[in-house]
Order: structure tokens, then sequence, then C-alpha cells
């Protein structure tokens, strides 16, 4: 989680990245494991906070609760679903139907064109 701080020269806050695990249900040990430590879960979750540390007005998201529990799939939808809340934009791609059901807007891609719903 120092990576963003780090590449904005900013000193890295613990507290700030504490928040960011406790909101995906990681504990504060996670600030000192080593990636390759973390299941594929724990990783994408890891992942996740760390980009909203520093509240981007647009959010990409690639199939980022592909492969969670249900449990902590429904987490990291509400943290999304509160991101959104706050009035910004964010860009998913998921095969997930009950994403997809969730989803302001529906894009499709077929056959090269943009399908919009």
């Amino acid at each position: 989680l120092a990576f963003p701080f780090i590449i904005r020269q900013f000193p890295f806050d613990q507290h700030r990245a504490l928040a960011a695990l406790a909101a995906v249900d990681l504990s504060p040990h996670f600030l000192e494991q080593a990636i390759s430590e973390l299941s594929g879960g724990e990783k994408q979750r890891v992942a996740l906070v760390r980009n909203l540390l520093f509240d981007p007005r647009v959010l990409l998201l690639d199939e980022v609760t592909a492969g969670l529990d249900a449990v902590t799939k429904s987490l990291v939808r509400g943290l999304i679903k509160q991101y959104h809340e706050k009035g910004k934009t964010i860009i998913e791609v998921t095969h997930d139907q009950t994403e997809l059901a969730e989803a302001r807007q529906v894009v499709k891609i077929a056959g090269g064109e943009l399908i919009y719903d």
C-alpha cells in the first residue's frame, strides 16, 4: 500500500492505509506481508484499496470480484457502491450476472460493436 504514496512523493500514511485495509476486512498485519504471501482474493482486495487511497474520479475495474467468496464479494461490492455514491465514475468489466443487474448502464461488445442496454 505504500506504492501510491511513493509515486506521488508523499510520506506513507499508515492510518490511511490501515483504514483502507479495514474497509475490505483485512487486518493490520497485511501492511507487513509480502504480496507473494497473499491469496488471490487478498491480492484483489489490496489492489482495490490501493487504487482508492487517493480518491480517483474514475475507477476502472476488471473482474474485481472474480474468484471471491460470497461474503468477500458482498463486502467489495458495498465498498464500490459507497464510492459510486460519492459521485465517482466506475467503469467495470464483468461477466457476473449479479453485478450486471446492479449496473446503472451496461455496454456490451458484440461483433466488434458497442451495444448499449
